[in-house]
């Protein structure tokens, strides 16, 4: 069996400005329908996402702070986790 696999990096703003924002796709066409992206936010910032009936957004955090505001649900989150949305 052949594992697509694709390095990313946590620490690709270091060295940056307090609100920088990276954004990279990755793992791209390995599933059709599918988009998978890697957001990396320095500092206070405040990202929207567009919501729809046809699509989720599935969000993996792997280190750091955020504040998620969903519809008109609030949710503090520290570290690792994953949520559906």
């Amino acid at each position: 069996m052949n594992i697509k696999t694709e390095k990313l990096s946590t620490d690709i703003l270091l060295g940056k400005p307090e609100g920088s924002i990276n954004r990279d796709l990755v793992m791209s066409h390995e599933i059709e329908g599918v988009h998978i992206e890697h957001l990396s936010v320095k500092g206070p910032q405040q990202v929207s996402e567009a919501s729809g009936r046809d699509h989720y957004h599935v969000l993996l955090s792997l280190s750091g702070k955020a504040k998620l505001d969903v519809q008109e649900d609030e949710n503090q989150v520290n570290g690792n986790f994953i949520i559906k949305i």
